[in-house]
């Protein structure tokens, strides 16, 4: 019994120190792609401001682009295909952005026809302060119209809808720091279809600047040596700082060298975020360790 309830203390305990903290804003990059699990990661929020169902949900049960895997996207489907689309919100967790800093904030998106319904669907972003549609602070980012399905339900040959989903690439300066949540307002009336959100990215935008281009900055995922390889002949790199999809700090060096081979083995398997300072300069790049 001692020893049931001590596993129970240790379990508990565990969970409480790994339980995010859904009130405190994290920094970024940010990113989710919605394929940890088959719901919301913690955080989200969901908005049912029409007061009927079906509401953003995650698929979980499709292999867009057929090559084995699950596709997890998030997703809202009209009540049925021949009534007006769903009028919803959803919002991210809190994130901090900085007065004065431009940030990349991209959706990939994209919609399906479905029965006799061609996909015409819309949504508008915001940065709000508040997960309600009655916030307080509502920034328009940008209104998206008339999306239509691009590319093939389920492909092999690089046309399925993720890879020929379309793009936001907003950038934001905001002028006062502050705590925000991105909210995706799903606000098509008539006939829609489904609009699906294949991921969301929030980044510190990088600065135009010769020493990223191609020929001067590389990076490259080992798997052999379980490293992460990052190269400049500009000018040395300052630091490097990996993150995890949900904008955690994973690791943190400085480099001071114009090349570098990070050891990466204590990471899990999966996505990383990676910021590189160089001269005041930031470069930001996803890679997939596995």
């Amino acid at each position: 019994m001692k020893k049931q309830l001590l596993f129970i203390t240790l379990f508990l305990t565990f969970y409480v120190i790994n339980a995010q903290n859904c009130t405190t804003a994290i920094t970024t990059p940010f990113s989710d792609d919605f394929q940890s699990s088959g719901s919301f990661s913690t955080c989200w929020v969901i908005e049912n401001s029409d007061g009927i169902s079906p509401v953003w949900t995650i698929n979980s049960s499709t292999d867009i682009d057929l090559d084995g895997t699950i596709d997890n996207f998030a997703t809202v489907f009209p009540t049925n295909i021949y009534q007006p689309a769903k009028n919803d919100w959803l919002f991210s967790p809190i994130i901090s952005f900085t007065a004065g800093t431009s940030y990349s904030i991209n959706v990939r998106y994209n919609s399906y026809n479905i029965g006799n319904v061609t996909a015409n669907q819309s949504f508008s972003l915001y940065l709000v302060d508040d997960a309600s549609s009655t916030a307080n602070v509502q920034i328009l980012l940008g209104d998206y119209h008339n999306i239509t399905q691009n590319g093939v339900y389920q492909a092999s040959n690089g046309t399925d809808l993720k890879t020929a989903a379309l793009s936001t690439g907003n950038t934001f300066v905001p002028t006062t720091s502050g705590d925000y949540r991105i909210a995706i307002h799903a606000n098509k009336s008539g006939n829609a279809a489904p609009l699906f959100i294949f991921d969301i990215d929030v980044t510190s935008a990088v600065a135009s600047s010769e020493i990223f281009n191609s020929d001067l900055f590389t990076y490259l995922y080992n798997k052999s040596s379980n490293s992460l390889e990052i190269n400049t002949k500009a000018s040395n790199i300052n630091t490097i700082e990996i993150y995890n999809l949900i904008g955690q700090k994973i690791k943190d060096e400085t480099i001071n060298n114009n090349n570098c081979s990070l050891n990466i083995s204590s990471l899990e398997n999966g996505v990383y975020i990676t910021k590189v300072l160089i001269d005041e300069k930031i470069r930001t790049f996803k890679f997939l360790k596995n």
